[in-house]
């Protein structure tokens, strides 16, 4: 009788982002990693995206393990008022953000093709900088 072979399993990485340039220490991060570039870089709706929410810290490191081989992007928000969401003035963020490979802030949303990068079967680090506009 033939032996039925399994397939190989999928090796799994972790997503390691280092987080800096915080403002101040008020309320929390929101970060997501993403794979949806229609929903980026505005989680809430991305049902499948990985969310983390932390106590807002300079120099804060976070880590998403087993994530599957693929394209993805990070989102930050810094969420001063803790309300777990971008607060918006005149269509600017009110509030600190950053994004993976931390591409030049432009008008408009932010674009997923700036900020992705690929994970395989190795760890990837991500050091984002926190940007204020107001």
């Amino acid at each position: 009788m033939a032996m039925m072979q399994n397939a190989p399993a999928v090796q799994k990485a972790s997503v390691i982002v280092n987080i800096s340039g915080l403002r101040n220490t008020k309320g929390h991060i929101l970060i997501c990693l993403s794979s949806n570039k229609k929903e980026f870089p505005d989680c809430r709706k991305d049902t499948k995206a990985r969310k983390k929410k932390i106590l807002a810290k300079n120099n804060s490191k976070v880590i998403f393990e087993n994530v599957e081989p693929g394209v993805y992007a990070l989102a930050l928000v810094h969420d001063k008022n803790s309300n777990d969401k971008m607060d918006i003035a005149l269509f600017l963020p009110k509030e600190g953000f950053g994004m993976s490979n931390n591409p030049r802030v432009r008008a408009g949303k932010p674009k997923f093709k700036n900020s992705q990068f690929t994970v395989s079967n190795a760890n990837v680090v991500q050091n984002i900088i926190m940007k204020y506009i107001l």
